[in-house]
């Protein structure tokens, strides 16, 4: 799968960045509702940042929750994209 720019994202920070293209799993460690962002932590244990507007359906996420995301590589650190709970 060749690499998509995510311009949305990349506006934000001032600058655009790319999808891995790769579908990842993880859990979300925190979420802060007021905020609207939280971290994701893999399976090889690093924290990936999530912002409520890469999730479907901008639902909030919850701690322990179990869900499927891309990263995108923005200029300062990984970010998760796409993001959809799979298990509650």
């Amino acid at each position: 799968m060749s690499e998509e720019k995510d311009k949305t994202l990349g506006n934000k920070l001032g600058d655009c960045g790319t999808k891995s293209g790769k579908v990842m799993t993880g859990k979300v460690k925190t979420f802060n509702e007021e905020r609207g962002f939280g971290f994701i932590t893999t399976e090889d244990k690093k924290d990936i940042f999530v912002h409520i507007t890469k999730v479907e359906n901008q639902v909030v996420l919850e701690k322990g929750q179990i869900v499927e995301f891309q990263t995108f590589a923005a200029v300062k650190g990984l970010q998760a994209v796409d993001v959809k709970v799979i298990e509650e």
